[in-house]
Parts: structure tokens; C-alpha cells; sequence
């Protein structure tokens, strides 16, 4: 577990949790955090089905889980080169607690993790264009790439930001981005 307190009144414990080994009423309140933090977005456009994380990433204060974000590791195709990238997925914090450093924590704490417990060379993340400067700020860059999925063995395009960090001094591949898979 790792602690931090900067922007606090109480310290934030973040657990990294394979997703194989959350327990149901921890999975409720993971899904009721989701249902909260993204209350205003309209859940009746999204149809995609969305790949399962490895891990999810648990932020804690004072017990109560207030801020969260999936992760998993998938090799995926830029061009015609694989790369085996650390996924990005659901972030989301309590609106009560938004705005504190919650996310940034996690956010840098599971950057961590992606470079020294999965060994990836890059994290990817989709996300909309609002909230691009979120993740700017803690070195995401925004790469100019098609990107597609597969869902049902079709092949599908997804009109959205999408984001790497490089976690590693390889260079970021040139040419349209296939998750080999479905998006997270």
C-alpha cells in the first residue's frame, strides 16, 4: 500500500488489487464509485463493450474507497508493430472528493506500477477531449492515430482522445493504433 498526503486533510492509501480477487461488495462499491463519477455523461451513446482490467487500482481515506481506475496489460499493434502497452481505464473519484489530487496519485502510483510490476513500455488511455489537460499534466501525450477495436470479430473505429506515456526512452511507433481487442 502507498500513502499520500499532499492536498489532504487525511492520508490517501492507494492498493493495487488483482481484479480476479475483488470481492463482490468491494465490486459494488467500485460500481456505485463509477455511477457517481460519471453521472453526467450519457450512458445511453455508449454501446461498447469494454475489455476487463487485471487490476484495479483502490484509493482509500480513512478506509473508505473515494477514487479508483482499472489497469490491465495488453499487447497491441501500432502499424504493424506490436507493443505491449499497460491499459488505462475507468478512473474515477467521488465528486465529493474531486479536485483534491486523488486521481493524480493514482494516476502516478499506477504509472509506477505499469513500468516496474508489468514491465510495459508505454501506457495507453482513452479518454474525451475535456479531460485531456487532466492527463497532460501528469506527462500523457496525446498521439495523432486512428484507433481501432475489435468487438464481435468485427473491426471497429472509436472516435476519441487517446493518450500514452512513454514509460521508457523507446520511441512511440508511427501509424494507426489496433487494440487487438476490446477498448478499456
Amino acid at each position: 500500500m502507498i500513502e499520500y498526503g499532499a492536498k489532504l486533510t487525511a492520508s490517501l492509501q492507494i492498493e493495487f488489487v488483482r481484479a480476479s480477487q475483488v470481492s463482490p461488495d468491494i465490486q459494488k462499491i467500485i460500481d456505485q464509485l463509477d455511477q457517481l463519477a460519471f453521472a453526467g455523461q450519457d450512458a445511453e451513446k455508449d454501446t461498447n463493450e469494454w475489455a476487463s482490467s487485471d487490476w484495479m487500482v483502490l484509493g482509500r481515506v480513512d478506509g473508505e474507497i473515494v477514487t479508483q481506475l482499472g489497469l490491465l496489460k495488453h499487447e497491441i499493434h501500432v502499424g504493424v508493430v506490436p507493443v505491449l502497452v499497460g491499459g488505462i481505464g475507468g478512473v474515477a473519484t467521488h465528486p465529493v472528493w474531486q479536485r483534491r489530487g486523488l486521481s493524480s496519485a493514482l494516476m502516478r502510483a499506477a504509472a509506477q506500477f505499469m513500468q516496474t510490476k508489468l514491465n510495459v513500455l508505454f501506457g495507453l488511455l482513452v479518454c474525451a477531449n475535456e479531460t485531456q489537460p487532466f492527463y497532460a499534466r501528469l506527462g500523457w501525450k496525446t498521439v495523432a492515430a486512428e484507433l481501432w477495436f475489435t468487438e464481435n470479430e468485427k473491426r471497429r473505429p472509436m472516435q476519441t482522445a487517446v493518450m500514452i506515456l512513454a514509460l521508457s526512452n523507446h520511441e512511440w511507433p508511427e501509424g494507426e493504433i489496433n487494440l487487438c481487442g476490446l477498448p478499456w
